[in-house]
């Protein structure tokens, strides 16, 4: 039996193992898609647990200071209630595709400018990558399209920057505004 670990750090060479050995070598692309997906997953659940240990932790501090905490309450469950609909959207929209948060990427731009940036959240579809940025932009509905046009420049280079890391193309790229409870598809400039 392989160590994930040395799945992980050795892909080419346990591909070649099997290859020589006469076995297909196609079962490591699900064995690590599982993994990204599971650490993907655990850096999130992680990071809102800390999100939630530290919002607790202020409305006890204020709660001991005998100061309101019904508005921070509020707001902590709002944020829970906007979370839980986005991920609603996600799996209705693209199920069971794998989620990874936070991905760094980074490119040299045609004037040879370096671009380094966070892909909030991608998706991993069997059509191509969905990029999805979070804005916290509280626009009305009404400058939606607006806000598109501004950003997608930004999405334009992050969906460039991903197809040449990559090799797989981007089938739709989203900013999703929390504050304003809404998403935007945008067409990048450049696919």
């Amino acid at each position: 039996m392989l160590d994930l670990k040395r799945i992980r750090e050795c892909e080419a060479d346990i591909r070649r193992g099997l290859a020589s050995r006469g076995f297909d070598p196609q079962p490591v692309d699900a064995v690590l898609a599982c993994d990204r997906q599971r650490r993907a997953l655990v850096t999130e659940t992680e990071g809102l647990k800390n999100q939630r240990n530290k919002v607790s932790k202020e409305i006890g501090d204020r709660k001991r200071k005998g100061e309101d905490t019904a508005a921070a309450q509020a707001s902590v469950r709002e944020v829970g209630e906007q979370i839980a609909a986005l991920d609603r959207w996600i799996s209705s929209r693209w199920p069971d595709c794998p989620r990874h948060p936070e991905i760094p990427i980074e490119s040299i731009l045609p004037n040879g400018q370096v671009m380094r940036g966070r892909i909030d959240l991608l998706l991993e579809t069997a059509g191509g990558w969905i990029l999805l940025d979070h804005k916290s932009n509280p626009a009305p509905r009404a400058k939606w399209d607006q806000l598109a046009t501004e950003y997608s420049g930004q999405l334009s280079v992050y969906a460039d920057a991903l197809v040449r890391a990559t090799g797989r193309s981007v089938s739709e790229t989203w900013v999703f505004l929390p504050v304003a409870a809404g998403a935007i598809q945008v067409s990048p400039d450049t696919r």
